[in-house]
């Protein structure tokens, strides 16, 4: 994250001027306009935060120490399962943003079709 993004200045951000800073932050190759690599990465760093909790001790992710080899191999395939599965359910979410919001069908969400996409989906959050 840029040096200028403190928690503080990020605290006093309004919701479009966080917007903005995530737009860009994802725009790897800064030519302001999201592909759908970069919406991965924007949806994969969404989640990720969503997914920390399960990396830790317990039941969960975490290093499978004191594991069998077998547990182990069973981990590992029930890992490479919910992988793939994020993965397609990923593909599929890009998919559907590009088909709600890329008006211009060029393959590229720009920062005004991101903006606007924004916003409708903040009024149909209202409605419900």
């Amino acid at each position: 994250m840029p040096d200028y993004l403190t928690p503080e200045t990020i605290k006093n951000m309004s919701p479009r001027e966080l917007d903005y800073h995530y737009f860009k932050l994802h725009d790897f190759d800064e030519n302001l306009r999201l592909d759908g690599l970069e919406l991965l990465a924007a949806l994969g760093h969404v989640h990720a935060d969503d997914d920390d909790d399960d990396d830790e001790g317990g039941g969960g992710g975490g290093g499978g120490g004191g594991l069998s080899e077998e547990q182990k191999r069973i981990r590992e395939n029930f890992l490479r399962q919910k992988y793939e599965e994020d993965f397609r359910l990923y593909v599929q979410l890009i998919d559907e943003v590009f088909e709600d919001n890329d008006t211009n069908k060029d393959g590229f969400l720009s920062w005004a079709e991101y903006l606007k996409g924004r916003q409708v989906n903040d009024e149909k959050r209202k409605k419900l």
